[in-house]
């Protein structure tokens, strides 16, 4: 069974180091350093191998989750919240972020909430509609 290409694949079907390829595939603000012919090759052998970027490495590297959490107790049966979050989901998406939904319904959920939104589990979050009664043990996380 054959393992997935790896970065040192690319970089070798291209004939090109190794830190060339992330500068091409993962650094953006780096891509200036290669030479547009370069790149080119670069993309290709990625493409050639069938290449998929690590999302987990990124986000080690990077001490970003890459993932936003957006709660609220309402319903998404209701066109505002829906609309809000398609809205939303679209600007994330443009940004490479995901959206975690978390909905609760009861004060006694917001302990797990806080679990949620701790530190390495998302990069923010989003309130939306939250009931006057809930306001102070949120505001409390």
């Amino acid at each position: 069974m054959r393992s997935e290409p790896s970065l040192h694949d690319v970089a070798e079907r291209a004939g090109v180091s190794h830190q060339t390829v992330s500068n091409v595939l993962n650094r953006p603000r780096c891509r200036h350093l290669v030479a547009p012919k370069t790149a080119l090759r670069i993309r290709a052998a990625a493409s050639e191998l069938g290449y998929v970027g690590n999302q987990m490495a990124r986000r080690l590297r990077e001490g970003r989750t890459y993932e936003i959490v957006f709660a609220t107790p309402a319903s998404l049966r209701y066109a505002y919240v829906h609309d809000f979050v398609e809205a939303l989901l679209a600007a994330l998406a443009a940004q490479h972020y995901r959206l975690d939904l978390e909905l609760y319904r009861e004060i006694a959920k917001v302990p797990s909430l806080y679990r949620t939104f701790t530190k390495g589990r998302c990069d923010g979050v989003v309130l939306y509609g939250v009931y006057p009664e809930y306001r102070g043990a949120l505001t409390a996380l």
